[in-house]
This record gives C-alpha cells, structure tokens and sequence, in this order.
C-alpha cells in the first residue's frame, strides 16, 4: 500500500500536467484560426443596411458544410440520477456572394470540423431534453450555434446553421 502511494501522485501529477496541455493546446488553435488570406474580421451576420436585419439570401447564395458525422453527447439532467443524450447533424451555411472568400472559408471550415462540433457540443451540453422537445427548440438551437460559431471563427459569411437530424432517445 505504501509502495502505491507515491506512484498515484505521480500519476495525478502528469494527468494534471496532461489536461493543462490539451486546454492551452486548444485555447492556442482557437485563437489562431484566422490566420491565412481568409477575410474572417466581421462577427455579426449579414445585414440589409437598409433595415438592420439579416440578408434574406436564397438557397442559391448559400453554400453547406456538413458534419461527416452526426453529433452525440449527453443532456444536462432534469432529475438527480437522470441521464440523456442527443444524436444531431448539422450543415452550417456559407455565404457565397463573394465566391473568392467564401470558397476560402469553406476549406477553412472543412479542416476545422472538430472545432464546429466543439463549439455545437458546448451548447448542446447546456440543454435538457425538454428544452430540446419545446416546440420551436429547433430555431432556437440553430441560432444559438450559428452565434458560437461566428464568435469562433469570428466571420459574417457563417450565415445559418441547420439542423436536418435531432433525436433524443
């Protein structure tokens, strides 16, 4: 028992040590993602200066990313001992008015999946599975993503998120 002793805390030493690698690790990838010819300096979704709100652009002006794979994470519980999960897909939408930088953003986007899923699975991971069955939980979601997401990566041309797949067992 004696002879374990020492070796735990060694142990716990290098875990400690570990996950502070992995946060700073990330915290650094995070901060670093606009470097390159990429124009990513706006933050707030396209607006009509006219009127203050969002483009209404048609699907012709949209271009999609999709997540390889769906999204699985659990829930924040309702009840003590209570445990759920969510399987959800994403596509995020690109504007593609300017094709030159949009086309740049998408490769962006395409080499940056885990940081997307990282940044839908923070604010899946803040949600209970009745606030995910409410009636319009799906908009709403949606548009909590997309401003993560334009916060991340810092960039208007993130200008939807849709969600084509959610299920809550």
């Amino acid at each position: 028992m004696e002879k374990s002793k020492p070796m735990m805390i060694i142990i716990i030493v290098l875990l400690v040590v570990l996950v502070g690698i992995i946060v700073g690790a990330s915290f650094y990838i995070v901060s670093n993602l606009n470097k390159g010819s990429v124009n990513t300096e706006q933050t707030a979704p396209p607006t009509d200066a006219s009127l203050g709100e969002p483009k209404n652009l048609t699907p012709d002006k949209i271009d999609t990313v999709n997540l390889s794979q769906p999204i699985n994470t659990n829930l924040l519980p309702e009840k003590e001992g209570e445990s759920r999960a969510v399987r959800i897909s994403l596509s995020i939408g690109i504007d593609n008015t300017d094709s030159k930088n949009s086309k740049k953003f998408i490769e962006l986007l395409q080499s940056r999946e885990a940081v997307i899923r990282d940044t839908a699975l923070s604010v899946l991971r803040n949600k209970t599975a009745s606030e995910l069955n409410a009636g319009d939980s799906k908009d709403i979601l949606a548009d909590e993503i997309l401003v993560e997401l334009q916060e991340v990566f810092q960039s208007e041309l993130i200008v939807k998120v849709y969600i084509s797949d959610i299920y809550i067992p």
